[in-house]
């Protein structure tokens, strides 16, 4: 397939028309389950639900599931629903804390479903396992948290340099850093004609200083979204730590330090008991506690940061005017204009002496 026609274009609607009862309805029919309780969770395309079944025998006493419907768009992608499964199955065999898919009653790990008579497109439909906890932004962020984060993410990508996939590889997808230069196309939905200056100069700083370099990065497979929503957290002793990675719905190939820059972008936006440029300093940490940074992919980490920003508060806009009812997607802009500018007006050698 065509790699730009898996990019999202604007005015094209991709989420899953899907309610409470349909999804029900589809954990019956191909996994067996009866449903006792359904939450719909947080997703930006696609459809997401916490499901309660009864146990049986053959469910290994797990009881909580993730039913998700995927996006139109990433659903019509060949074999890309299947390496997220693969992808998943490999990390839990490496030790990693992370959904892996549940056969249906025919042994499948993904059924393909049209929602309603009237939908042309197929949906792609998959159980995964639950991993309980509680999200890192419902915690307190202390140093310790933050430079485990950091380590859980240098994991995450030590395992997955070994993990190779070709349709993972050749993944093409808006929110990938290295499409910030589509960003053009979705400046529009910003209201403020300041803010669009703002980033259309950042986008054209973002090509000069960070894509016409990245053949000198290491690159892999990354997460693509290693943020303050898909990081779990347990209770050990006195203190949170950091162990279960969830939502690996943007994993593509790209330079190893965006998923660096990632996190710390995320952190920074949901930072409250400390000064949010500081916090970044502590994920680096752990991080390079196992795995080094070169000078010059340390030094385009505020750049990157600047660029997920941009992103979220672009995307944000955009998808919200698509769908009003997702106040979800707003989350980033509530602070992420103010860490924006603030970011903006550090010197960036200050803040990389401060990291």
């Amino acid at each position: 397939m065509d790699s730009e026609k898996t990019l999202l274009k604007p005015g094209v609607v991709i989420k899953p028309n899907c309610n409470e009862l349909t999804a029900v309805d589809l954990v019956h029919r191909f996994y067996g389950f009866k449903v006792i309780e359904l939450t719909e969770m947080n997703s930006y395309d696609d459809r997401n639900y916490l499901i309660t079944v009864e146990e049986r025998e053959t469910n290994c006493n797990l009881i909580q599931y993730t039913l998700k419907i995927t996006n139109s768009l990433e659903s019509s992608v060949p074999n890309l629903i299947e390496a997220f499964n693969e992808m998943g199955i490999y990390l839990k065999q490496n030790g990693l804390t992370v959904p892996y898919p549940i056969p249906s009653k025919d042994g499948k790990l993904l059924v393909r479903v049209r929602l309603s008579e009237k939908s042309e497109a197929e949906n792609a439909v998959r159980l995964l396992t639950f991993i309980p906890g509680k999200l890192i932004r419902e915690v307190e962020y202390t140093k310790p948290l933050l430079y485990e984060a950091g380590k859980l993410l240098a994991k995450l990508t030590n395992a997955l340099e070994k993990f190779e996939n070709d349709a993972l590889k050749n993944r093409n997808m808006i929110w990938s850093l290295n499409n910030v230069p589509r960003l053009r196309s979705f400046l529009f939905a910003l209201k403020d004609e300041s803010r669009k200056v703002l980033v259309s100069n950042l986008i054209k700083e973002f090509e000069i200083d960070v894509l016409s370099k990245t053949h000198s990065f290491k690159a892999g497979i990354i997460h693509g979204d290693f943020n303050e929503q898909n990081l779990i957290v347990d209770k050990v002793g006195n203190e949170f730590k950091p162990y279960g990675i969830i939502d690996f719905g943007d994993c593509h190939f790209a330079p190893l330090v965006f998923d660096l820059a990632i996190l710390c972008t995320y952190i920074m936006l949901d930072c409250k008991t400390m000064d949010p440029t500081e916090a970044p300093a502590y994920v680096i940490a752990g991080y390079t506690s196992l795995r080094a940074l070169t000078d010059e992919e340390f030094s385009i980490i505020p750049l990157c940061i600047k660029a997920r920003l941009c992103q979220s508060l672009v995307l944000g806009a955009y998808t919200y005017s698509q769908d009003p009812s997702n106040e979800y997607i707003l989350s980033s802009s509530k602070t992420g204009w103010t860490r924006l500018q603030n970011i903006i007006d550090i010197n960036e050698t200050m803040l990389l002496q401060l990291w």
